[in-house]
């Protein structure tokens, strides 16, 4: 599988999840975040391991940048730029990361790109 984004590419998430307060946050708030490699995901986040790499994104971790409890489910999206117009893209799902958020440990999204057969098929039917 091609690689659709390299490590440092910039991310961004944005979610209702719980704040350096402790509490779910009453209005949305985004983040930018860079991915990490799968290897600095493992030895902060050892579940990793047990996940394929091929449907995965790791990023985050750095600066106290992080998704946290409530932002499950939410986007992991890219702006990019071609041919002098910009789209954002989604490329994950917000799926795993630790509960003391904000501590330096990466979290994990889920790779749209690994399941867009999978996608194209249930949304065709």
């Amino acid at each position: 599988m091609e690689q659709d984004y390299v490590i440092g590419t910039a991310f961004w998430t944005a979610g209702w999840g719980k704040t350096e307060f402790g509490e779910p946050s009453i209005i949305k708030r985004k983040v930018d975040l860079d991915a990490v490699s799968i290897d600095v995901c493992i030895e902060k986040l050892p579940i990793v391991k047990s996940l394929n790499p091929q449907n995965v994104i790791c990023a985050g971790g750095n600066n106290g940048k992080d998704t946290c409890t409530g932002d499950s489910g939410g986007s992991l999206v890219k702006e990019v730029t071609e041919d002098f117009h910009t789209n954002w893209f989604l490329y994950g799902i917000t799926s795993i990361g630790l509960a003391e958020c904000g501590g330096g440990i990466p979290a994990v999204y889920t790779r749209i790109v690994s399941y867009m057969d999978w996608i194209i098929q249930n949304i065709s039917e």
